[in-house]
């Protein structure tokens, strides 16, 4: 009777590992998790993560799901004290997805994000080189999974995005390329996120809400095509009102396409909850947007910013605009105090707060009439601004970098009013007159005058002033401008 017993207990044991045996099932579970996670409500993605993993101990799934959870949080907030141990917890994911199975889709492809989100992470915390090989990994396990499974459509968002944004390397960051061995090409990678996005509409795929940010992203800064973003968007018919992740990127892309109106709308629409992650970037772009509107309303959202924000990020930039906010109201001790500030909090990463120290290095406020100028004009109002600025002339301007953002402003309005033949003389003489100046306004004309020519088809000249904007030095914004002008080049010399 023992050898019995002893032959059934062998038995159960053996045959456990195929009850439990791990395999990615994205289930109903998970894909109601997912949902809750990409609309930021990460504390009930959680929890539908925890009770499949409690329902179905082998599935993978959720285990690259919960990555998200430490995302998209340190995405929007980068809190360095959380990073340090999501970290760990991103590697024992990997470690634990090496259970599946390699004939799987989903194999390659959860590594593959958990590579990509972690590489993003490390940008943002300074990791260069361990970003880049992360970023080269990812893109390695896509591509290879894309070969193997030719119709696994949730490869083509990443894959794309991927291999648009290693087309674009700035050449102040030319050893990343090196890293990533990685031959870019804007327009294929935007196709296969078209692809990738279309699909995942037309099949109500479970991430189609990721593929379409990554998408909106790409054609915005890369495929010099914002109306087609807003295409998908409208198409992929993802409610704004109870999802943050949507809401953050409507607000923030028509705060970047000139519409600050829509973008107080999109905001002031949102159905907050305490289920939502705090995200104190809502804060920065409701008060860039008031501000763009010369609104005093504009002070306690970016003061709320820069008091709960825990990255570096922007901050610089948003003592920035505290300080013009509180100069124009005519707080001059305030303004200064805010001034000061910006040289001792954040950091210098992007351009926009690169820029922001050279303001507060200023021994004067700019003039306020071009300032209120170029407000008025980031924010679309066009009409207003120009209103300003009638009757004005170049030489009612004392210095040279006065002259010269005087007819940037007026280039700038005319071009985003599309009235290119009176926005061409002003960007020309903008270049003419500020190309060897540290404000990147001569850079700006060049590349928005290859954008104009690219849109008439004068492909000639279009390349010609998208490399006089790489060709000029020292100025603001000088990484951001070069990656559009390349990126112009790579999309142009390709077709």
């Amino acid at each position: 009777m023992w050898r019995f017993r002893l032959l059934l207990l062998t038995i159960s044991i053996c045959a456990a590992p195929s009850v439990f045996a791990a395999s990615f099932d994205f289930n109903e579970n998970c894909k109601k998790a997912y949902e809750d996670l990409v609309a930021l409500r990460i504390n009930e993605g959680r929890q539908g993560l925890n009770q499949e993993l409690a329902a179905h101990p082998g599935n993978l799934a959720p285990v690259m799901l919960d990555n998200y959870t430490d995302f998209f949080p340190l995405f929007f907030n980068e809190d360095a004290a959380q990073w340090e141990n999501a970290k760990t917890r991103m590697s024992q994911r990997l470690d634990k997805l090496e259970q599946g199975s390699d004939t799987d889709p989903y194999f390659r492809y959860s590594k593959g994000i958990i590579y990509f989100q972690r590489s993003a992470m490390r940008i943002k915390f300074g990791e260069y080189f361990r970003a880049a090989t992360d970023f080269r990994t990812a893109y390695q396990l896509f591509r290879e999974n894309q070969s193997k499974f030719p119709n696994f459509y949730y490869n083509l968002p990443f894959l794309g995005a991927m291999e648009a944004i290693a087309g674009t390397v700035p050449d102040g960051y030319k050893w990343v390329a090196g890293v990533l061995g990685i031959k870019g090409n804007v327009d294929q990678g935007i196709a296969k996120l078209e692809t990738g996005i279309s699909k995942a509409i037309s099949q109500n795929q479970w991430n189609r809400c990721e593929a379409l940010f990554l998408f909106v992203y790409a054609q915005k800064y890369l495929g010099n095509n914002p109306e087609r973003a807003w295409q998908l968007i409208n198409k992929a018919g993802i409610p704004t009102r109870d999802n943050l992740l949507m809401t953050f990127m409507q607000a923030n892309l028509s705060l970047n396409n000139h519409q600050a109106a829509k973008t107080t709308q999109v905001i002031r629409n949102f159905e907050d909850g305490a289920s939502y992650i705090d995200m104190p970037m809502m804060d920065y772009e409701m008060g860039s947007a008031l501000l763009y509107h010369l609104d005093a309303g504009a002070e306690p959202y970016l003061l709320a910013f820069t008091q709960k924000f825990k990255g570096k990020f922007y901050v610089k930039d948003a003592y920035k605009k505290l300080s013009i906010s509180a100069y124009l109201q005519g707080h001059t001790t305030k303004a200064n105090q805010y001034k000061q500030l910006i040289l001792s909090r954040g950091n210098t990463e992007t351009d926009a707060d690169k820029q922001a120290v050279r303001f507060a290095k200023l021994p004067a406020y700019p003039n306020t009439l071009l300032l209120k100028t170029g407000l008025l004009c980031d924010g679309g109002y066009y009409t207003e601004a120009l209103k300003l600025l009638a009757g004005k002339t170049s030489t009612q301007f004392a210095s040279n970098a006065e002259k010269t953002e005087f007819s940037y402003r007026l280039g700038r309005i005319y071009d985003l009013m599309g009235q290119d033949d009176k926005a061409i003389p002003f960007y020309l003489t903008t270049i003419k007159t500020g190309e060897n100046q540290p404000e990147h306004f001569a850079a700006r004309a060049a590349l928005e005058l290859g954008a104009i020519y690219e849109r008439q088809h004068n492909t000639e000249m279009a390349l010609a002033f998208y490399r006089r904007c790489m060709a000029m030095r020292g100025h603001d914004y000088k990484n951001s401008l070069d990656q559009r002008a390349k990126a112009a080049i790579n999309r142009i010399s390709q077709n």
